[in-house]
């Protein structure tokens, strides 16, 4: 077996990382692998140290999976990082073992009959566990359905939600519509469910006089959100009537406002500064209050039909009681 790979032979890798921030979106960035790999007899030991130096600060779910080139012949697979074992998945055609960690190292030991000239060899998957697409739900403008109605449906299925704030409405009822009070967006909060700002007064583009105007809108609006929220700050910015316009603006303050990804133009999502491999065409998208059956079977298809370009499903949409676009979906 030894002749098959040299003992503590050391390569580094460039790769990239999907992390989902705030349970709404995924980020891709790059980082760095280092990979040794030792034979111990008919058993192998690979080892892997992840420098996650490279990724952001502001990005909350750090977690990577790993996909690693073992062959079709492995069994006694175990796994383990710093932390502890952890489960991975052993996919015998691809020949390819999946782990998804945030730890700082990751070992595997498992026995194999012959192995592939690229045994060893890592990359990591551009959605969690290897996934062909991945799906988000934005409840808009902050109505109190997001309480009353869909956490309860989403938490049937472990699933949780994202609801973009207008500060102003927080508490109110405006033309017959309850909003959430800061009681209820806390308990989403404490759900685990994004929030995201949706400027305090959501106005739209035209009627800010300037640009200074709409950056203390906003930043009026971090501060609702975060007195609210103990201390949390939105990452994510979703632009009132998703008005392509107010992106740019996002985007130069970055630094003062905190927002890194806006969502607008028919409820994309985009990045700020995104890496060249990531295009809108990866998002599929739908407007609001509309939901259908038939949304997830196309969106499947068309992953399938990128030849495993990672694909995600993006619902944006209002969700008022009496009338619950997303609850009737989910069901």
């Amino acid at each position: 077996m030894s002749a098959h790979l040299p003992r503590q032979t050391h390569h580094w890798l460039s790769v990239a990382i999907a992390a989902a921030a705030m349970g709404l979106l995924a980020l891709v960035v790059g980082a760095s692998l280092a990979a040794s790999t030792a034979a111990e007899g008919s058993t192998w030991r690979l080892s892997y140290q992840l420098d996650y130096s490279r990724v952001p600060d502001w990005v909350t779910h750090r977690a990577i999976t790993l996909r690693i080139r073992v062959g079709s012949e492995v069994s006694g697979l175990s796994a383990e990082t710093a932390r502890g074992p952890i489960p991975t998945i052993y996919d015998p055609i691809a020949g390819i073992v999946l782990a998804t960690t945030d730890a700082p190292t990751l070992t595997l030991r498992l026995t194999a009959g012959s192995v592939p000239a690229d045994f060893g060899a890592v990359s990591t998957a551009p959605l969690m566990h290897n996934k062909l697409w991945a799906y988000s739900i934005t409840a808009d403008d902050g109505y109190a359905s997001a309480y009353t109605h869909l956490l309860a449906i989403l938490g049937r299925y472990n699933y949780r939600g994202s609801v973009a704030v207008i500060g102003t409405n927080l508490g109110k009822t405006v033309n017959g519509v309850r909003y959430l009070n800061p009681e209820e967006l806390q308990a989403l909060f404490a759900a685990g469910w994004g929030v995201t700002n949706h400027t305090y007064s959501h106005k739209r583009f035209a009627d800010y006089p300037n640009e200074a105007a709409l950056v203390a809108d906003v930043q009026l609006n971090n501060r609702i959100i975060s007195d609210t929220l103990g201390g949390f700050q939105p990452r994510i910015f979703t632009s009132p009537f998703t008005e392509r316009e107010f992106a740019p603006v996002i985007q130069a303050n970055r630094a003062t406002l905190g927002l890194y990804l806006v969502q607008h133009l028919g409820w994309r999502i985009n990045l700020v500064n995104p890496p060249m491999f990531l295009t809108p065409d990866y998002f599929w998208t739908t407007g609001r209050d509309r939901i259908e059956e038939s949304h997830y079977d196309d969106a499947h298809q068309r992953a399938l039909e990128k030849g495993g370009t990672p694909l995600w499903l993006t619902h944006h949409v209002h969700d008022e009681a009496g009338e619950n676009p997303i609850c009737n979906a989910v069901e």
